[in-house]
Parts: structure tokens; C-alpha cells; sequence
């Protein structure tokens, strides 16, 4: 263990982003210097360190490109959906469907007249939603495939036994390899969780009642007053299926928005993990 694999660790850390030495590496110089005494578990466990951190360098290579990949997907998936929106629009203005529905016997005659075949089957925006995702995920493609992340690691041990040394040592060799990095203690982290869930569900409640998001680019469309009240039906809705899941969003602002980006991978270490 102690030469040959020494030196293919550190090398191999080395050409990494990091000018912080490995935590095997930092580890054994601590003890060539007499401040550590050797002690074979916590040798293993920097060992492991190290192999994470070697994961690391890959994976925020792959998250790099994930993230551009998911940005380019989201936006012609958007631009895409709402072209799908026009043209329902537009098959309901020009066949008369919202605005004409209420005028006398035309209800009657388009129920008449109705093909089987054109039925939605189901009732409500629920269906339309599905449908319309269907659609897209046709047009668009699925959603890039987030990359396979490195194994954690979980360290325990009786105290003293250098749990929080060793955490801290990889810690600092994070630095320059992993974009978005977080040391915390695990009740701080809890804590914060809380507030950040807190802070995102009173958020979705204030744009519940100030649509203008929505609002801004029905306006001008050239339909008929009710065609642009479904819209913003449509669009309500789908908002509202977004707003269902806080989690993805809370871990953003945990993770990623601290640093005001998003790209590249994401490391959280816990002090006292319970």
C-alpha cells in the first residue's frame, strides 16, 4: 500500500485543478512531519477520500455539460410548447370552440356534428397537460439524463478518532476541482433547509396572485378575449404542476444558487450527521 499506490494517488491529484494535496497525501505528510500518529483505519479512509475526489474531477466535467445540455433542452421545449398553445388556440378561434360556444343552438349543432375519432378522451386540463407533454417529449426529446455521481461517503467513529480531520482534508482538496462545495454542520443544514422550503412556498403564493409573467405574452395575442383567458388557464396550470415539487428548487438554492450559476457538480460535507 505504501509506496506504489502513494504515488498513483497523488500524481493522478496533482494534474486535477486543485493545488491542495490529496487528503492520503496531506495525511502521510502530517505524519512524516510527527503532528499525526499513523493510524491504519484513518489511512483507509483517506485512501477513499482520495478516490472520491478523483470521481469528482470526471463528474463536474460531466455536469458541465448536463447543465448546458438541460438549458438548451428547457428553452426549445418552452418555445416549442408554446407553439403547441398557438395552434390550439388558433383551432379553437377559427372553429369557434370558446368564444362561439355560447351563442344559441351553435352548442348544439358542434355536439351534433363532433367525430368520434376527434374526441379527447378524459375531461379537464389535466388531460390536455398530459397530452400536450406527450407532445413535447415527441418534439423536444425526454430530459437530459443527469450523470451518475460518485458514491458518498459516510465516516463514523468514536470521538477523537479524526472524523472531522479527515472531512476537512477533502474538503480542502475540493477547491478548484467541484464548482459548488458547502462545509456544514448537520443541524445548520437542517435549519436552513426549513427556511429556504419556507421562503420558496411563500414565494409560489405571492406569483399565484401576481400572474403577470403569464399575462405578458397573452396579451397582445390576436384572439378573442375568452381563447386568451384559456391560455392563461393553460398556462396557470402548468405553472401550478411545477410549483407541486419544492424539492428540486430547494436544493438548487442549498447547492448551486449561492454561487449565482448553475453549472458544474455539487458537494456537500456534514459535520455530525445524525
Amino acid at each position: 500500500l505504501r509506496s506504489p499506490h502513494f504515488r498513483i494517488c497523488y500524481d493522478r491529484q496533482r494534474s486535477t485543478l486543485s493545488d491542495r494535496p490529496a487528503p492520503l497525501a496531506y495525511y502521510k505528510s502530517l505524519i512524516d512531519q510527527g503532528k499525526l500518529q499513523h493510524d491504519s483505519y484513518q489511512e483507509k479512509v483517506a485512501l477513499e477520500l482520495d478516490n472520491l475526489l478523483n470521481g469528482l474531477v470526471q463528474y463536474e466535467k460531466d455536469m458541465e455539460k448536463y447543465y448546458s445540455d438541460l438549458s438548451k433542452w428547457e428553452e426549445t421545449r418552452e418555445s416549442e410548447r408554446k407553439r403547441l398553445l398557438l395552434q390550439e388556440a388558433e383551432t379553437k378561434q377559427g372553429g369557434g370552440g370558446l368564444t362561439n360556444a355560447n351563442k344559441p343552438g351553435n352548442f348544439f349543432r358542434r355536439w351534433m356534428s363532433r367525430k368520434n375519432d376527434n374526441v379527447e378522451p378524459g375531461v379537464g386540463k389535466w388531460v390536455s397537460y398530459l397530452n400536450r407533454e406527450r407532445k413535447l417529449d415527441s418534439l423536444v426529446g425526454k430530459r437530459p439524463k443527469t450523470p451518475q455521481s460518485p458514491k458518498g461517503l459516510y465516516i463514523y467513529g468514536n470521538v477523537g478518532s479524526g472524523k472531522t480531520m479527515l472531512m476537512d482534508m477533502f474538503y480542502a482538496a475540493t477547491e478548484g476541482v467541484v464548482q459548488h462545495r458547502r462545509r456544514l454542520h448537520f443541524h445548520e443544514a437542517m435549519l436552513e433547509i426549513h427556511d429556504l422550503m419556507h421562503k420558496l412556498w411563500k414565494s409560489q403564493e405571492l406569483e399565484k396572485s401576481n400572474q403577470s409573467s403569464i399575462f405578458d405574452w397573452v396579451v397582445n395575442l390576436p384572439f378573442d378575449t375568452r381563447i386568451k383567458q384559456w391560455l392563461v388557464e393553460e398556462e396557470r396550470y402548468k405553472q401550478e404542476m411545477n410549483m407541486k415539487n419544492i424539492l428540486p428548487a430547494v436544493a438548487d438554492k442549498f447547492l448551486v444558487d449561492i454561487q449565482g450559476r448553475k453549472k458544474g457538480a455539487a458537494i456537500l460535507c456534514f459535520d455530525e450527521i445524525q
